[in-house]
């Protein structure tokens, strides 16, 4: 809306949802295949993971990004993609209940992509409490 395209709009949307195709493969990593979206989301939600990957979250990603943007001379659709993986990843810092440094990838290797690496003191409390 911003710059007045239907198409710089849908790019945003779903570069910001595409995102999250790297849950799917934490899933299928801990899992195998399976369709089921209820037991996907309870998984998910529920915390059942010990490693979480997410190799698409990562704040590392920015600068590449950035780069693409000013070699492509702020191409629309370019500037669209990473205004929607950059709200993608605020959004998640913001209402996740996750560390400050939770989307960095590098913590995340340097820490083995552990739960508890990931998730807030708060949030493994609550865990163990259930």
């Amino acid at each position: 809306m911003v710059f007045k395209s239907f198409t710089g709009a849908l790019v945003c949307f779903f570069s910001g949802i595409l995102v999250d195709v790297d849950h799917c493969v934490d899933y299928v990593r801990d899992r195998g295949i399976n369709f089921n979206l209820k037991q996907f989301f309870q998984y998910s939600y529920g915390l059942e993971y010990d490693r979480l990957y997410i190799l698409l979250h990562g704040y590392e990603y920015f600068v590449p990004l950035a780069f693409t943007m000013v070699v492509s001379d702020y191409n629309l659709l370019v500037v669209a993609a990473v205004i929607g993986y950059t709200q993608h990843l605020l959004f998640d810092q913001l209402t996740n209940p996750v560390k400050p440094l939770a989307y960095l990838l590098t913590y995340r290797l340097k820490n083995r992509f552990s739960k508890q690496s990931i998730l807030s003191d708060e949030c493994l409390r609550s865990l163990i409490a259930d």
